[in-house]
């Protein structure tokens, strides 16, 4: 099949194609420097925490590299359209493998994520409930976002993508993925001002773990909100792409703010222990680790909490 130029079509196909070619430039963009700010923050998490469980291990190292693993996909297929195909049609309307493999890699990230605070809501409220809804919605989205990529793996055609089950699939992926969000910042916000204290150690700490929690939870929220909305108002248009690029990355860049925020200045005085009389107490340690003429200070904050028949749990902040 003869390769078609953008030259050779009429003066609006050809505006189609410069504009796919903007946006999809954009969008790999936006993944390349995503990926570096995620890599900056593992290699603080790495530098700075290394008496963390494996399980939290595991979770940081699993994401960066499924997250890595989107980037090379998105890599390639960047030197596919910019390279061999620039300006052709093909390059513009066809579905690349970046439009499936990548949104799957994707979910799994998210999946992971909100389940890392699904856990850490139990661990605030002692409840299984909360921590049920929030893993089932997750779940429903997952789901649906496995489902929009196994679809589009069978498309050959942009154009195509704009039917009534991409549309159902999409809306269920973001709305849960949205939704997901906004009820993990509610109630990790609830559940850590309900343990508040008068001790300054653990009252600054609270409200630094509300304020990342609000912040990232609310721009997560709005990339996913955005993304839908960007979907159905635009179907012509791939505007959307960027939003599903994005938020696998924003998700994992959230956590690793969060695990890294138990980092503290070098010099900066702190209580061994604050003793919460609702049955919360932070275990505060500190730990300097030498990395040549570098010096960093961590804390950890272990969360020991009472759950009424006089045993305890605990769980790092």
């Amino acid at each position: 099949m003869p390769i078609v130029s953008a030259t050779d079509l009429p003066l609006a196909l050809q505006a189609a194609v410069i504009q796919s070619d903007e946006i999809s430039i954009l969008t790999y963009l936006l993944d390349a420097a995503l990926c570096g700010i995620l890599s900056v923050q593992i290699y603080f998490y790495y530098l700075a925490f290394t008496q963390d469980r494996w399980t939290i291990k595991s979770f940081v190292y699993s994401i960066y590299v499924l997250n890595s693993a989107s980037t090379g996909i998105f890599i390639y297929n960047a030197f596919m359209t910019f390279g061999p195909g620039f300006a052709t049609v093909d390059s513009a309307t066809k579905i690349h493998s970046d439009w499936y493999v990548a949104p799957i890699l994707g979910s799994f990230v998210a999946f992971a994520t909100q389940l890392f605070y699904a856990y850490r809501n139990h661990i605030l409220s002692n409840s299984r409930l909360i921590p049920f809804i929030i893993a089932t919605i997750a779940l429903v989205s997952n789901i649906s976002a496995l489902a929009e990529s196994i679809r589009l793996s069978q498309l050959t055609d942009v154009a195509l993508v704009h039917n009534f089950f991409e549309s159902l699939t999409a809306g269920i992926w973001f709305g849960c993925s949205a939704l997901t969000d906004i009820l993990i910042a509610v109630c990790m916000t609830y559940y850590l001002l309900k343990h508040d204290t008068d001790f300054r150690q653990t009252h600054a700490t609270i409200l630094r773990l509300v304020r990342m929690i609000i912040e990232t939870g609310t721009t997560t929220a709005l990339i996913a909100l955005t993304s839908i909305m960007l979907f159905f108002a635009f179907p012509d248009h791939v505007y959307y792409v960027a939003g599903v690029v994005v938020l696998p990355k924003s998700y994992s860049i959230a956590a690793l703010m969060i695990l890294n925020s138990r980092a503290e200045i070098v010099g900066r005085r702190v209580a061994d222990i604050s003793v919460i009389s609702t049955g919360l107490r932070f275990a505060h340690t500190v730990s300097t680790k030498h990395e040549g003429d570098a010096h960093i200070t961590t804390t950890r904050d272990e969360l020991v909490t009472n759950n009424g028949s006089g045993n305890t749990s605990q769980e790092q902040v």
